[in-house]
């Protein structure tokens, strides 16, 4: 250990859901840059209970994108991942002056105006069982939209098993468009647009309920392209959102953007956060269509980012 170590920081891996080699580069750049902070690895998956009694001598920060699920640290600020509800996020946004898209929970007294919601509205289930995939999303005519009891859906559905928020509809194009930026704390690891291959389905005002994946892009039931995004506009946006949630350290920011006037809005925030995909299991799939693990890393320079912020924070915060 190095003689003129004053501080620790204790990054924390979930296996699957970021490769431990990330922590190890932020590590290596952590240490080269600051010999008064040791870095220790662990995991979300055991004790680590030699790790945490070393760790515990000196003033000491926690990050874990994740949940710490077994991790237990014995003393420091800690930052983790959690789940926030999605009318809690927009709540919060709002409260910002960040702009997010009219939300609201469906209940049976739920009734909206079309001048101030817009003549359709997404109705969104509020289970990440269905959300995160895209299913059980239906548009709706503002002036049609009613409150369903669960039992009048089939066993099959959404709206069987989860309650629905009812969201202002934000027209994108004729293909569905979204970007995801992808942040620690307030800097970006990377940037990406997510836009479906087939167009979305036409509005109909005489169709109450129209239940079509094809309306966001974050169905698994169609295909999209997935390419890096460096609009600024959109970033420097993303960065804002830190403030609505600072105990979350990674964050997925889900961002669209009107067609019509050009407006952005925010979407989610997602802070579970199952979203640091330059090296996660599940983006493997798109690893040989431009989205390798060193394309990813290398849009932002993201270790260089985190090991930055990283260093600063354990600096300011760590006890």
């Amino acid at each position: 250990m190095p003689i003129n170590v004053e501080r620790h920081l204790i990054l924390v891996n979930r296996p699957r859901w970021q490769a431990v080699q990330d922590f190890e580069d932020i590590k290596q750049r952590i240490e080269a840059q600051a010999p008064d902070i040791e870095v220790f690895i662990a995991t979300t998956e055991g004790p680590n209970i030699s790790l945490r009694k070393r760790a515990a001598k000196r003033p000491t920060l926690v990050m874990c994108p994740s949940g710490l699920r077994q991790f237990r640290p014995r003393r420091g600020k800690v930052y983790h991942g959690r789940i926030v509800p999605k009318q809690e996020q927009i709540n919060r946004l709002v409260a910002l002056g960040i702009p997010a898209p009219l939300t609201t929970v469906l209940g049976p007294d739920t009734k909206l105006d079309p001048a101030t919601w817009g003549s359709h509205v997404f109705l969104k289930p509020t289970s990440m069982r269905f959300a995160s995939r895209g299913l059980g999303i239906a548009v709706v005519a503002t002036e049609h939209l009613k409150y369903r009891p669960p039992e009048s859906f089939p066993e099959d559905h959404a709206g069987r098993h989860t309650k629905f928020i009812v969201q202002q509809f934000i027209d994108t194009g004729d293909h569905a468009t979204s970007y995801r930026v992808n942040t620690l704390f307030d800097r970006p690891l990377y940037s990406l647009r997510m836009r479906l291959d087939e167009p979305s389905p036409a509005l109909d005002k005489d169709k109450p309920e129209i239940w079509d994946t094809r309306f966001t892009s974050n169905t698994l039931s169609v295909t999209k392209s997935r390419t890096f995004s460096n609009d600024p506009e959109i970033i420097a946006l993303a960065l804002r959102c830190h403030q609505a949630v600072p105990d979350v350290p990674v964050k997925g920011v889900d961002i669209v953007r009107e067609a019509k006037s050009g407006k952005l809005y925010v979407l989610e925030l997602n802070c579970g956060s199952a979203t640091w995909h330059i090296s996660s299991r599940y983006y493997d799939q798109y690893r040989n269509v431009g989205l390798s693990r060193a394309e990813m890393e290398s849009q932002f320079g993201a270790f260089d980012r985190a090991a930055e912020v990283l260093i600063e924070r354990t600096r300011k915060e760590a006890f």
